[in-house]
């Protein structure tokens, strides 16, 4: 079942790991994904990454997880988004353990189903 999820990135990555086909196409550098991110969300961007490490701490296989599937692309020049869309979800789930984390912390009454702050 797994994959299936990710039969479409293991696939490019095994052309262009074999044949290199992103050499006929435009090349980004490494820091390309990174670069946009951080102009994307901007000063937010550490707050991501506070969150997706406090999330990592109560379930870091998640983290192992989507790093494996989210690092092979950086090494390819050809960079596209939708080459992390298989990766991105779990970065989500982790920024949602940790605001609930940190949530948590901030009011220690809140029980596991959670409080409503509405």
């Amino acid at each position: 079942m797994v994959g299936r999820a990710v039969q479409g990135q293991i696939g490019y990555l095994m052309m262009e790991f074999t044949h290199h086909s992103s050499r006929f196409f435009a090349h980004e550098p490494f820091s390309f994904y990174i670069t946009q991110y951080a102009l994307i969300y901007g000063a937010a961007l550490p707050v991501v990454g506070f969150l997706i490490c406090y999330g990592a701490r109560k379930a870091p296989a998640l983290l192992v997880v989507a790093v494996a599937v989210l690092l092979p692309f950086q090494f390819v020049g050809h960079k596209e988004y939708r080459f992390l869309i298989a990766g991105l979800p779990l970065l989500v789930l982790l920024m949602g353990l940790g605001t609930s984390e940190v949530l948590t912390r901030v009011d220690p009454q809140a029980d596991a189903a959670g409080s409503c702050w509405c």
